[in-house]
């Protein structure tokens, strides 16, 4: 004799049908908030006057701007690191601009990526107390990569990750590398995929 199914089983099976819904769409909400390209704002096209930063006249100029807070940006950091092993007697100029918050102290602000930052040859770093930095070049997400020529040109701008936090060869490392070894004097933009630039907790809602 078929039994029917008691409420008690009847309620299992809703409870765990739900819970399989909202396991597959909370991978669906991951998996598109990874792939989702951070905000890019006005770059210039050509390198802004008395910005304070250095600039090769004989190869290319590369700035990554980068929040001290935002994991996103330990993929970032490491993508930029392989780079710089490929191109070792390059002539370019490389510097990572780490944005601090208005009031923050130097304990605060020295993280272990500014430390990354740091370890990576013929890289310098530089202050963008405020953000002004950041506003000069447009950038508003945190791994935003400009890259000018010698003659003060954009040649590249995007990111160095296939999507957010996650390391590896991209487009972006793609170009980036092309650019500097002399292949291509101009390559077109790449989606860049951090933190907002700009926020204070950067991170909060980055998956780890």
């Amino acid at each position: 004799m078929q039994r029917n199914p008691t409420p008690t089983n009847v309620g299992r099976r809703k409870v765990i049908v739900a819970w399989g819904v909202l396991v597959v769409a909370g991978f669906a909400a991951l998996g598109a908030y990874q792939h989702r390209p951070g905000a890019v704002g006005a770059i210039p096209h050509h390198w802004p006057d008395d910005v304070g930063l250095s600039r090769s006249s004989v190869g290319p100029t590369v700035l990554l701007f980068a929040h001290p807070r935002c994991p996103c940006t330990r993929a970032t950091l490491e993508g930029l690191d392989r780079v710089v092993a490929q191109v070792p007697n390059s002539n370019h100029a490389m510097t990572v601009v780490f944005f601090r918050p208005d009031g923050a102290d130097e304990e605060s602000w020295r993280t272990d990526l500014v430390e990354h930052a740091e370890r990576i040859p013929g890289v310098e770093l530089a202050i963008d107390d405020g953000g002004e930095l950041a506003a000069r070049f447009g950038a508003r997400t945190s791994g935003q990569v400009v890259a000018y020529d010698e003659e003060g040109r954009l040649r590249f701008r995007g990111g160095l990750t296939p999507s957010r936090g996650h390391a590896g060869d991209c487009a972006g490392t793609d170009a980036l590398l092309s650019l500097l070894r002399g292949t291509s004097t101009e390559v077109p933009p790449v989606p860049v995929y951090g933190c907002d630039l700009l926020g204070s907790e950067a991170g909060i809602d980055c998956p780890r």
